[in-house]
């Protein structure tokens, strides 16, 4: 499902972190069920915060010593969406926020994803752009990746000195959605990168689904039960 023009190419805001952490992944690979190694912040991760908080960013607190997992660090990615904990862990991963873009654009091509475009990990830039096309392809690699397909699903988490947090996904659970990532930006709207399952006889359909540029989140939530209505009753 895809709503808006496929091809045209718009501001995609914390979308952008499931790209983060599929190219994380690909770089260092958690076995299904595994927390990976352990990742301990610093005073550069704590100055993340404070970069990102200046600028109104999504912020989760960190100190220096706090000692999270790698699936740990995916959590308060993809479920809390912060923004400083998505550069902490490219970072860790390549070394530098450039070395991760530069492997982002190579990963982008490899898959296809030839319309997607990324400034930073985070997605607090208006210019990480895609189109519902890419998105839909990218929410299917979410899904196939067992490690983000089971975090993205999750309605809370609770991590050390973070505490707990609920998923920015509002619709899980409802319509049998399952994932995959919000984002919200001034100048994307609200967005929504959803997938959804949908019993069809003895069988289990998975839909995958975008809806990007909406004016608030109450507006892309009918939106996006109304594609779902509209698919299920099609098959």
């Amino acid at each position: 499902l895809a709503s808006t023009d496929p091809t045209t190419p718009r501001t995609i805001a914390s979308i952008t972190k499931v790209v983060t952490s599929l190219v994380v992944l690909d770089e260092n690979p958690l076995a299904e069920g595994s927390d990976g190694p352990t990742i301990t912040m610093s005073a550069a991760d704590v100055a993340l915060y404070h970069s990102f908080n200046a600028r109104n960013g999504e912020v989760k607190p960190v100190r220096v010593g706090l000692a999270l997992t790698q699936r740990q660090l995916l959590e308060v990615v993809l479920v809390a969406s912060a923004n400083n904990y998505a550069q902490s862990m490219a970072t860790w991963a390549f070394g530098s926020e450039e070395a991760f873009l530069a492997v982002a654009a190579s990963w982008l091509a490899d898959h296809g994803l030839n319309s997607t475009t990324l400034e930073d990990s985070t997605g607090m830039s208006p210019e990480n752009t895609s189109t519902t096309a890419d998105l839909i392809a990218l929410g299917k690699l979410a899904l196939a990746d067992p490690t983000i397909s089971s975090i993205v699903s999750q309605t809370s988490i609770a991590l050390p000195y973070i505490g707990t947090i609920e998923n920015t996904n509002e619709l899980l659970g409802i319509g049998g959605v399952r994932g995959i990532k919000t984002g919200t930006l001034p100048e994307a709207g609200s967005c929504l990168l959803f997938a959804s399952s949908v019993a069809v006889g003895d069988q289990e359909v998975t839909i995958v689904g975008v809806v990007l540029g909406a004016p608030d989140h109450d507006t892309l939530d009918e939106a996006v039960r109304a594609l779902l209505a509209s698919a299920e009753s099609g098959f």
